[in-house]
């Protein structure tokens, strides 16, 4: 028996945990992440805003930046929150919003995390959300 049905909306935020590059970044726990979704839950949560669920994956990231004029392959450990909106509890919720929901949580967690960039996808949509230091 169906008793939910609707389109999938999928999603995820995907960021490391190396704050800053090469041996003297700070790796981050997985479980600080986990901390920041669910201060971020609870924050939305009694000002009646919306949250999303989803779940984490740990992940490694691999890339290249130049130091100096050297290009340097690297990799470091990383997290993936994702998941889809719920049919049942969420179907009702526009785009917009889920997206302002989404972006504002990969903006809490890449501050938290020291990140420099987070990626963000929703349906076939992607952010990359930019911090600066400062």
């Amino acid at each position: 028996m169906t008793v939910s049905e609707g389109q999938r909306r999928t999603f995820t935020i995907t960021l490391g945990l190396s704050e800053g590059y090469g041996d003297n970044s700070i790796t981050h726990h997985p479980s600080t992440a986990d901390k920041v979704v669910s201060t971020w839950m609870q924050a939305r949560s009694e000002e009646s805003l919306l949250t999303i669920g989803g779940f984490f994956s740990e992940i490694k990231l691999h890339y290249t930046y130049h130091e100096g004029d050297k290009p340097q392959a690297r990799h470091e450990p990383g997290l993936r929150f994702s998941g889809e909106v719920s049919i049942r509890r969420l179907s009702a919720v526009s785009d917009a919003e889920i997206e302002e929901a989404l972006i504002n949580l990969a903006d809490a967690l890449g501050a938290a995390l020291g990140q420099k960039h987070v990626t963000v996808t929703y349906r076939e949509r992607v952010w990359i959300r930019e911090f600066h230091a400062g």
